[in-house]
Protein backbone atom coordinates (compact mmCIF):
# COMPACT_ATOMS: atom_id res chain seq x y z
CA UNK A 1 0.00 0.00 0.00
CA UNK A 2 1.21 3.50 -1.34
CA UNK A 3 2.68 5.26 2.01
CA UNK A 4 0.75 8.84 2.73
CA UNK A 5 1.43 11.74 4.59
CA UNK A 6 -0.89 12.31 7.80
CA UNK A 7 -0.81 15.58 9.77
CA UNK A 8 -2.12 15.40 13.56
CA UNK A 9 -3.28 18.98 14.52
CA UNK A 10 -3.99 18.90 18.13
CA UNK A 11 -4.43 21.81 21.42
CA UNK A 12 -4.55 19.43 24.48
CA UNK A 13 -3.18 16.83 26.52
CA UNK A 14 -6.54 14.76 26.13
CA UNK A 15 -5.98 15.15 22.40
CA UNK A 16 -2.88 13.42 22.43
CA UNK A 17 -4.07 10.92 24.71
CA UNK A 18 -7.25 9.99 22.10
CA UNK A 19 -4.91 10.58 18.73
CA UNK A 20 -2.05 8.20 20.21
CA UNK A 21 -3.80 5.03 19.12
CA UNK A 22 -4.31 6.17 15.10
CA UNK A 23 -0.90 7.97 15.41
CA UNK A 24 0.97 5.05 16.30
CA UNK A 25 -0.74 2.57 13.67
CA UNK A 26 -0.83 4.55 10.86
CA UNK A 27 3.34 5.16 11.68
CA UNK A 28 3.26 1.52 11.96
CA UNK A 29 2.28 0.78 8.85
CA UNK A 30 4.71 3.31 7.22
CA UNK A 31 3.50 6.42 7.10
CA UNK A 32 4.28 9.66 7.11
CA UNK A 33 3.13 11.18 10.37
CA UNK A 34 3.46 14.81 11.06
CA UNK A 35 2.37 16.39 14.55
CA UNK A 36 1.52 19.99 15.11
CA UNK A 37 0.72 20.90 18.81
CA UNK A 38 -0.68 24.40 19.93
CA UNK A 39 -0.33 25.54 23.50
CA UNK A 40 3.00 23.66 23.46
CA UNK A 41 4.06 25.63 26.68
CA UNK A 42 1.71 23.92 28.97
CA UNK A 43 3.34 21.46 31.55
CA UNK A 44 0.84 18.50 31.06
CA UNK A 45 0.84 18.91 27.20
CA UNK A 46 4.72 18.18 27.35
CA UNK A 47 4.53 15.50 29.78
CA UNK A 48 1.89 13.55 27.98
CA UNK A 49 3.85 13.85 24.48
CA UNK A 50 6.95 12.42 26.24
CA UNK A 51 5.04 9.19 27.87
CA UNK A 52 3.85 8.22 24.30
CA UNK A 53 6.78 9.12 22.57
CA UNK A 54 4.30 11.35 20.25
CA UNK A 55 6.89 14.40 20.05
CA UNK A 56 5.69 17.30 17.74
CA UNK A 57 7.04 18.11 14.75
CA UNK A 58 5.72 21.31 14.67
CA UNK A 59 4.73 22.80 17.91
CA UNK A 60 3.28 26.67 19.04
CA UNK A 61 4.15 27.46 22.74
CA UNK A 62 1.13 30.17 23.05
CA UNK A 63 -1.98 29.07 24.17
CA UNK A 64 -5.10 29.39 21.52
CA UNK A 65 -7.92 30.75 22.33
CA UNK A 66 -11.39 29.03 22.47
CA UNK A 67 -12.11 30.47 18.86
CA UNK A 68 -9.65 30.89 16.16
CA UNK A 69 -7.66 34.03 15.99
CA UNK A 70 -5.58 35.76 12.68
CA UNK A 71 -1.81 34.35 14.65
CA UNK A 72 -3.31 30.26 14.50
CA UNK A 73 -4.20 30.40 11.44
CA UNK A 74 -1.42 31.77 9.79
CA UNK A 75 0.43 29.12 11.51
CA UNK A 76 -1.18 26.55 10.62
CA UNK A 77 -0.96 27.49 6.88
CA UNK A 78 3.04 28.01 7.53
CA UNK A 79 2.76 23.93 8.42
CA UNK A 80 -0.05 23.21 5.80
CA UNK A 81 2.93 24.62 3.41
CA UNK A 82 5.50 22.76 4.73
CA UNK A 83 4.17 19.21 5.62
CA UNK A 84 1.35 19.19 2.72
CA UNK A 85 -0.29 16.08 3.75
CA UNK A 86 -2.95 13.76 2.41
CA UNK A 87 -5.20 13.75 5.01
CA UNK A 88 -5.24 16.36 8.17
CA UNK A 89 -6.65 15.10 10.96
CA UNK A 90 -8.23 16.75 14.01
CA UNK A 91 -10.05 15.34 17.49
CA UNK A 92 -13.40 17.00 19.15
CA UNK A 93 -13.46 20.66 18.89
CA UNK A 94 -11.12 22.72 20.37
CA UNK A 95 -10.29 26.27 18.68
CA UNK A 96 -6.96 24.12 17.37
CA UNK A 97 -9.18 21.57 15.64
CA UNK A 98 -11.78 24.07 13.68
CA UNK A 99 -8.97 26.12 12.30
CA UNK A 100 -7.44 23.38 10.89
CA UNK A 101 -10.36 22.05 9.27
CA UNK A 102 -10.61 25.44 8.08
CA UNK A 103 -7.51 25.89 6.78
CA UNK A 104 -7.08 22.35 5.19
CA UNK A 105 -10.44 22.70 3.32
CA UNK A 106 -9.75 26.29 1.94
CA UNK A 107 -6.71 24.07 0.36
CA UNK A 108 -8.33 21.22 -0.76
CA UNK A 109 -6.64 18.74 2.01
CA UNK A 110 -9.63 15.82 2.95
CA UNK A 111 -9.99 16.33 6.98
CA UNK A 112 -10.70 13.72 9.13
CA UNK A 113 -12.21 14.23 12.27
CA UNK A 114 -11.99 11.79 15.09
CA UNK A 115 -14.92 11.71 18.13
CA UNK A 116 -17.36 13.38 16.29
CA UNK A 117 -20.84 14.64 16.43
CA UNK A 118 -20.80 15.28 20.04
CA UNK A 119 -23.89 17.39 20.55
CA UNK A 120 -25.82 18.93 24.03
CA UNK A 121 -28.64 20.02 22.52
CA UNK A 122 -28.44 22.91 25.01
CA UNK A 123 -30.00 26.11 24.12
CA UNK A 124 -26.23 27.69 24.66
CA UNK A 125 -24.24 24.91 24.26
CA UNK A 126 -20.25 25.31 24.88
CA UNK A 127 -17.55 26.22 22.89
CA UNK A 128 -16.29 23.07 21.96
CA UNK A 129 -19.47 22.09 20.79
CA UNK A 130 -20.25 25.07 18.25
CA UNK A 131 -16.35 24.03 17.13
CA UNK A 132 -17.52 20.63 16.60
CA UNK A 133 -20.48 21.99 14.18
CA UNK A 134 -17.90 23.96 12.54
CA UNK A 135 -15.71 21.25 11.67
CA UNK A 136 -18.65 19.14 10.96
CA UNK A 137 -19.57 21.27 7.82
CA UNK A 138 -15.87 20.57 6.51
CA UNK A 139 -14.66 17.51 7.14
CA UNK A 140 -14.53 14.52 4.40
CA UNK A 141 -14.50 11.55 7.14
CA UNK A 142 -16.67 11.72 10.41
CA UNK A 143 -15.17 9.31 13.05
CA UNK A 144 -17.98 8.61 16.17
CA UNK A 145 -17.62 6.97 19.31
CA UNK A 146 -21.10 6.01 19.97
CA UNK A 147 -24.29 5.58 17.61
CA UNK A 148 -25.69 8.53 19.16
CA UNK A 149 -22.56 10.90 17.67
CA UNK A 150 -23.52 9.54 14.31
CA UNK A 151 -27.50 9.81 14.62
CA UNK A 152 -26.82 13.41 15.46
CA UNK A 153 -24.22 13.90 12.19
CA UNK A 154 -27.06 12.39 10.11
CA UNK A 155 -29.60 14.74 11.48
CA UNK A 156 -27.35 17.60 10.77
CA UNK A 157 -26.86 15.89 6.80
CA UNK A 158 -23.80 14.45 7.21
CA UNK A 159 -24.01 11.88 4.41
CA UNK A 160 -24.13 8.32 5.61
CA UNK A 161 -21.14 7.24 3.41
CA UNK A 162 -18.66 9.80 5.38
CA UNK A 163 -20.27 9.10 8.86
CA UNK A 164 -18.72 5.79 10.79
CA UNK A 165 -19.57 4.47 14.25
CA UNK A 166 -15.87 3.29 15.49
CA UNK A 167 -16.25 3.59 19.09
CA UNK A 168 -13.44 5.81 21.24
CA UNK A 169 -10.42 6.19 20.76
CA UNK A 170 -10.42 6.81 24.16
CA UNK A 171 -10.63 3.49 25.15
CA UNK A 172 -8.06 2.08 22.53
CA UNK A 173 -5.65 4.62 24.52
CA UNK A 174 -6.58 3.06 27.78
CA UNK A 175 -6.66 -0.03 26.85
CA UNK A 176 -2.97 0.16 25.44
CA UNK A 177 -1.57 2.32 28.56
CA UNK A 178 -2.61 -0.82 30.76
CA UNK A 179 -0.81 -3.14 29.16
CA UNK A 180 2.67 -1.15 28.44
CA UNK A 181 2.76 1.59 31.24
CA UNK A 182 2.49 1.43 34.67
CA UNK A 183 2.23 4.04 37.59
CA UNK A 184 2.96 2.28 40.13
CA UNK A 185 6.85 1.47 39.10
CA UNK A 186 8.82 4.07 40.68
CA UNK A 187 11.13 6.29 38.77
CA UNK A 188 8.96 6.47 36.04
CA UNK A 189 7.87 10.08 34.46
CA UNK A 190 4.27 9.21 34.65
CA UNK A 191 4.31 7.63 38.12
CA UNK A 192 2.54 7.82 40.83
CA UNK A 193 4.16 10.43 43.58
CA UNK A 194 6.06 8.34 46.70
CA UNK A 195 3.09 9.49 48.98
CA UNK A 196 0.49 8.34 46.40
CA UNK A 197 2.23 5.11 45.76
CA UNK A 198 2.51 4.07 49.60
CA UNK A 199 -1.57 5.50 50.38
CA UNK A 200 -2.48 2.78 47.27
CA UNK A 201 0.40 -0.11 49.03
CA UNK A 202 -2.56 -0.38 51.40
CA UNK A 203 -5.44 -0.86 49.71
CA UNK A 204 -4.14 -4.53 48.04
CA UNK A 205 -6.53 -5.92 50.20
CA UNK A 206 -8.91 -2.75 50.98
CA UNK A 207 -11.52 -1.28 48.48
CA UNK A 208 -10.68 1.62 46.56
CA UNK A 209 -12.95 4.53 46.21
CA UNK A 210 -11.64 7.12 43.73
CA UNK A 211 -13.29 10.37 42.68
CA UNK A 212 -12.36 12.74 40.03
CA UNK A 213 -13.50 15.96 39.64
CA UNK A 214 -12.18 18.48 36.64
CA UNK A 215 -14.59 21.33 36.91
CA UNK A 216 -12.31 24.08 37.57
CA UNK A 217 -15.23 26.07 38.64
CA UNK A 218 -17.13 23.34 40.73
CA UNK A 219 -18.65 25.39 43.72
CA UNK A 220 -17.36 24.68 47.51
CA UNK A 221 -20.78 23.56 48.47
CA UNK A 222 -20.46 20.48 45.94
CA UNK A 223 -17.21 19.74 46.81
CA UNK A 224 -18.33 19.68 50.82
CA UNK A 225 -20.93 17.09 49.44
CA UNK A 226 -18.69 14.74 47.64
CA UNK A 227 -16.52 15.41 51.01
CA UNK A 228 -19.02 14.39 53.22
CA UNK A 229 -19.80 11.27 50.95
CA UNK A 230 -16.25 9.65 51.02
CA UNK A 231 -16.53 9.98 54.78
CA UNK A 232 -19.91 8.72 55.42
CA UNK A 233 -18.07 5.44 53.30
CA UNK A 234 -14.44 5.15 54.94
CA UNK A 235 -16.49 5.75 58.45
CA UNK A 236 -19.07 2.88 57.74
CA UNK A 237 -17.00 0.50 55.76
CA UNK A 238 -13.38 0.11 57.42
CA UNK A 239 -12.52 -2.24 54.35
CA UNK A 240 -12.32 1.29 52.50
CA UNK A 241 -10.01 4.03 51.33
CA UNK A 242 -10.70 6.97 48.75
CA UNK A 243 -8.53 9.14 46.61
CA UNK A 244 -9.91 12.40 45.67
CA UNK A 245 -8.20 14.43 42.74
CA UNK A 246 -8.82 17.80 41.88
CA UNK A 247 -7.53 20.27 39.52
CA UNK A 248 -4.60 22.66 41.05
CA UNK A 249 -7.48 25.64 41.89
CA UNK A 250 -9.56 23.55 43.58
CA UNK A 251 -7.06 22.16 45.88
CA UNK A 252 -7.88 24.42 48.82
CA UNK A 253 -11.97 24.22 48.63
CA UNK A 254 -11.36 20.31 48.52
CA UNK A 255 -8.71 20.01 51.89
CA UNK A 256 -11.05 22.90 53.82
CA UNK A 257 -13.84 20.20 52.89
CA UNK A 258 -12.22 17.06 54.28
CA UNK A 259 -10.63 19.12 56.97
CA UNK A 260 -13.78 17.74 59.81
CA UNK A 261 -13.61 14.31 58.28
CA UNK A 262 -13.53 12.04 60.91
CA UNK A 263 -11.34 9.83 59.31
CA UNK A 264 -8.64 12.23 57.21
CA UNK A 265 -5.87 9.77 57.35
CA UNK A 266 -7.82 7.12 54.61
CA UNK A 267 -8.77 9.84 52.34
CA UNK A 268 -5.64 11.01 50.02
CA UNK A 269 -6.34 14.39 48.32
CA UNK A 270 -4.17 14.64 45.15
CA UNK A 271 -3.44 17.23 42.33
CA UNK A 272 -3.81 16.22 38.58
CA UNK A 273 -2.60 12.96 37.65
CA UNK A 274 -0.48 11.77 34.30
CA UNK A 275 -3.06 9.58 31.75
CA UNK A 276 -1.23 6.21 33.22
CA UNK A 277 -1.66 7.38 36.65
CA UNK A 278 -5.82 7.59 36.01
CA UNK A 279 -5.73 4.28 34.47
CA UNK A 280 -4.43 2.42 37.20
CA UNK A 281 -6.34 3.98 39.56
CA UNK A 282 -9.36 3.20 37.65
CA UNK A 283 -8.20 -0.57 36.96
CA UNK A 284 -7.63 -0.90 40.91
CA UNK A 285 -10.96 0.77 42.67
CA UNK A 286 -14.38 -0.72 43.20
CA UNK A 287 -15.77 2.58 41.50
CA UNK A 288 -15.51 6.27 40.76
CA UNK A 289 -17.22 9.53 41.13
CA UNK A 290 -16.69 11.88 38.64
CA UNK A 291 -18.19 15.06 36.47
CA UNK A 292 -15.75 14.32 33.65
CA UNK A 293 -17.15 12.72 30.43
CA UNK A 294 -13.08 11.64 29.45
CA UNK A 295 -12.99 9.96 33.23
CA UNK A 296 -16.30 8.02 32.65
CA UNK A 297 -14.83 6.83 29.48
CA UNK A 298 -12.22 5.41 31.21
CA UNK A 299 -13.99 3.57 34.00
CA UNK A 300 -16.57 2.41 31.26
CA UNK A 301 -13.42 0.43 29.30
CA UNK A 302 -12.59 -1.31 32.86
CA UNK A 303 -16.02 -2.08 33.86
CA UNK A 304 -16.31 -0.09 36.54
CA UNK A 305 -19.60 1.49 38.13
CA UNK A 306 -19.49 5.51 38.02
CA UNK A 307 -21.41 8.43 39.82
CA UNK A 308 -21.59 11.14 37.83
CA UNK A 309 -21.55 14.56 40.00
CA UNK A 310 -22.65 16.79 37.36
CA UNK A 311 -25.67 19.21 37.83
CA UNK A 312 -26.94 18.20 33.91
CA UNK A 313 -26.21 14.64 32.66
CA UNK A 314 -27.42 15.23 29.13
CA UNK A 315 -24.29 14.31 28.01
CA UNK A 316 -23.38 11.16 29.71
CA UNK A 317 -26.52 9.52 28.54
CA UNK A 318 -24.84 6.05 26.84
CA UNK A 319 -23.38 4.78 30.02
CA UNK A 320 -26.58 5.67 32.32
CA UNK A 321 -28.74 3.81 29.60
CA UNK A 322 -26.31 0.74 29.33
CA UNK A 323 -26.29 0.90 33.48
CA UNK A 324 -22.86 1.57 34.41
CA UNK A 325 -23.54 5.13 35.47
CA UNK A 326 -26.09 7.23 37.82
CA UNK A 327 -26.34 10.69 37.56
CA UNK A 328 -26.17 11.81 41.36
CA UNK A 329 -25.80 15.23 41.09
CA UNK A 330 -23.71 17.70 43.27
CA UNK A 331 -25.69 17.37 46.63
CA UNK A 332 -26.55 15.14 48.90
CA UNK A 333 -27.81 12.47 46.91
CA UNK A 334 -23.91 11.39 46.34
CA UNK A 335 -23.27 10.18 49.98
CA UNK A 336 -26.82 7.75 50.05
CA UNK A 337 -25.96 6.71 46.41
CA UNK A 338 -22.18 6.05 47.20
CA UNK A 339 -23.24 4.32 50.51
CA UNK A 340 -25.60 1.89 49.09
CA UNK A 341 -23.73 0.45 46.18
CA UNK A 342 -20.94 -0.17 48.33
CA UNK A 343 -22.99 -1.88 50.79
CA UNK A 344 -24.92 -4.12 48.36
CA UNK A 345 -22.03 -6.55 46.23
CA UNK A 346 -25.14 -7.61 44.36
CA UNK A 347 -25.97 -3.69 43.06
CA UNK A 348 -22.32 -2.99 42.71
CA UNK A 349 -21.93 -6.41 40.06
CA UNK A 350 -24.82 -4.79 38.38
CA UNK A 351 -22.91 -1.98 37.63
CA UNK A 352 -20.27 -3.70 36.22
CA UNK A 353 -20.82 -3.77 32.44
CA UNK A 354 -19.22 -6.46 30.32
CA UNK A 355 -19.00 -4.21 27.77
CA UNK A 356 -18.30 -0.30 27.43
CA UNK A 357 -20.70 1.68 24.98
CA UNK A 358 -17.96 3.40 24.02
CA UNK A 359 -15.87 1.04 22.29
CA UNK A 360 -13.82 -2.71 22.50
CA UNK A 361 -10.77 -1.12 21.55
CA UNK A 362 -10.33 -1.61 18.18
CA UNK A 363 -11.29 1.99 17.15
CA UNK A 364 -7.91 2.94 15.77
CA UNK A 365 -8.06 -0.19 13.96
CA UNK A 366 -11.21 0.78 12.31
CA UNK A 367 -9.82 4.53 11.40
CA UNK A 368 -6.77 3.26 9.88
CA UNK A 369 -8.23 1.00 8.04
CA UNK A 370 -11.20 3.53 6.68
CA UNK A 371 -8.57 5.95 5.35
CA UNK A 372 -5.95 3.88 3.77
CA UNK A 373 -8.99 2.45 1.56
CA UNK A 374 -8.55 5.42 -0.23
CA UNK A 375 -6.67 5.69 -2.86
Amino acid sequence: MAQKTYLFCIGTAAEVVKTMPVYRLLKEEGNRVHVLQTGFADPEVRLTHQIFSMVPDHALDKPVPRFPDAALLASLEETLTAVVPDVLIVEDGSATAGAAALVAYSRNIPVAHLDAGLRSHAENPPYFEKNQELIARLAHWHFTATEQAKCNLLEEDISPTRAFEVGSTLVDAAIWTREHLHASTPGHIYSFSPELREFLFQCRSRRLVVAVTENPQLQPQAMGALAHALNNVIEKYGDCLAVWVTPPNCQANAEAAIAHCTDRERIRLSGPQSFPALVELATRCSLMLTDSDYIEQVASTFYKPVLLTVDDHSGHQELIKAGGARFVGTGSEIAGTLEALLGSSDALRAMQLQTSPYGDGNAARRIVDILEAVK
